[in-house]
């Protein structure tokens, strides 16, 4: 109906005379015809005995019916059942009918058709017409999908990856977190392994024995322990095995040392990766951000518009008059 009503804004006509350029006090009608068609007629003319008017009304149901018929075999005889296909001519202009079920039975809709059928004999054929009517809609396949304004589309879409992105951004500042706490509990652990090493193989003065004393008083070079004389006491191979377990001891040490430096190493390099990809996720985030509000500035500036023509369209309806 505003679709008609601005049809009839557009041929309005108004006189002009030499005080005015148009007249502020004119009037004018507008028409809207509406033709009514009674959709009850039957199918067999010779039966009914129709008058003329009613006889017109059924021809025209029946042609659109007919067309309606022809549609429903195109698009139950496509290969997938739908109108999507390519090179299908699909006679959806051929009655008014067709035409107003056209995103009904081939579009981007759901849609449910009610087959009746007569409980007389006396219409078996047109029963069994009817079925096969309905077995044929019934072949028929749509993939509807939701309208929407593609800038509506590309904002909830970005607001989606901004979502995506602050997910992971919080994920990855977790991770470094608990690098972090890891790499000190790393440190902290090596160091005391170290410590309780050494002070294992390193023997007290409380607890050598009292034979032991004088030997590690008077204890020799390695070059003098490595060819004892007939006279050592026979405690000696134990303090020629302390040697051996302090030299343990170190490697021991050094090779806690050198796994701390590498897991250092290696935590270092991955907090690195990590704040690089946050950054990078951080830019992204603006980034989409920005676009974000770039549509929306779009989208409200086209509001205004349209509504700023729709208002300018009713003044001028409301100035004039319509003349059909």
């Amino acid at each position: 109906m505003l679709g008609r009503f601005q049809d009839g804004v557009k041929q309005k006509i108004m006189a002009t005379h030499n005080l005015n350029a148009a007249s502020s006090r004119s009037h004018c009608i507008y028409t809207l015809y509406v033709e009514s068609v009674d959709p009850t007629n039957p199918d067999d003319v010779t039966k009914a005995k129709l008058s003329l008017v009613t006889l017109q009304e059924s021809i025209g149901i029946n042609k659109s019916l007919f067309v309606l018929r022809q549609v429903i075999q195109t698009l139950s005889s496509s290969d997938d059942g739908s109108a999507t296909n390519k090179g299908v001519h699909v006679p959806y202009r051929d009655s008014k009918l067709t035409a107003l079920l056209k995103h009904s039975l081939g579009g981007n809709s759901i849609t449910l058709m009610i087959a009746c059928l007569s409980p007389s004999d006396a219409y078996v054929d047109e029963n069994l017409s009817t079925l096969v009517y309905a077995a044929k809609a019934q072949s028929i396949s749509n993939k509807p999908v939701k309208n929407e304004d593609p800038k509506a589309q590309l904002i909830q879409k970005l607001r989606d990856e901004v979502a995506t992105l602050k997910a992971q951004l919080a994920q990855a500042q977790q991770v470094i977190l608990h690098l972090g706490q890891l790499g000190d509990q790393n440190d902290n652990v090596d160091a005391t392994g170290a410590i309780s090493s050494l002070a294992d193989v390193t023997p007290s003065a409380d607890k050598v024995p009292p034979v032991m004393k004088p030997v590690m008083a008077h204890t020799r070079p390695a070059s003098s322990l490595a060819s004892p004389s007939p006279t050592n006491n026979p405690a000696t191979p134990s303090v020629q095995a302390s040697p051996p377990a302090a030299a343990t001891s170190v490697v021991v040490s050094s090779a806690g040392t050198k796994r701390l430096k590498q897991n250092v190493i290696d935590n270092v390099e991955l907090i690195k990766n990590m704040y690089q990809n946050e950054r990078q996720l951080r830019s992204e985030v603006d980034f989409v951000t920005s676009e974000v509000s770039t549509v929306r500035m779009e989208n409200r500036t086209l509001n205004l518009e349209n509504q700023s023509l729709r208002e300018v369209g009713l003044d001028g309806g409301m100035t004039g008059g319509l003349t059909l």
